[in-house]
């Protein structure tokens, strides 16, 4: 009985007459895929720091102005604070606005 986990032959596709269309070297492939997985494990730590600077960065808006804390917008929400008027307060501090 062969062991499932071991990839030495080469991998064969038939299609469904049972004509073989392609032969790939299953240790080129894995290797192809653990580059890839590496890639993808790269990209999902970029992300992570991304958010982690992104979520300080609105830790320290809300401390600044705590108009934007979580709490204030739902109790606004409530009395019909609109999406419109939240962004109208943002946009002069984001755009440096002497108003802001």
């Amino acid at each position: 009985m062969s062991n499932l986990n071991e990839f030495t032959q080469p991998a064969k596709f038939q299609d469904g007459s049972g004509h073989t269309l392609n032969s790939l070297d299953s240790v080129k492939v894995n290797e192809d895929l653990a580059s890839e997985c590496k890639r993808l494990r790269d990209e999902l730590a970029q992300f992570k720091r991304e958010r982690d600077e992104l979520s300080q960065a609105l830790d320290a808006l809300i401390a600044e102005h705590p108009f934007f804390a979580p709490e204030r917008l739902a109790e606004g929400e409530k009395y019909g604070l609109t999406l419109r008027q939240v962004i109208d307060q943002i946009e002069p501090l984001i755009h440096g606005s002497p108003n802001g």
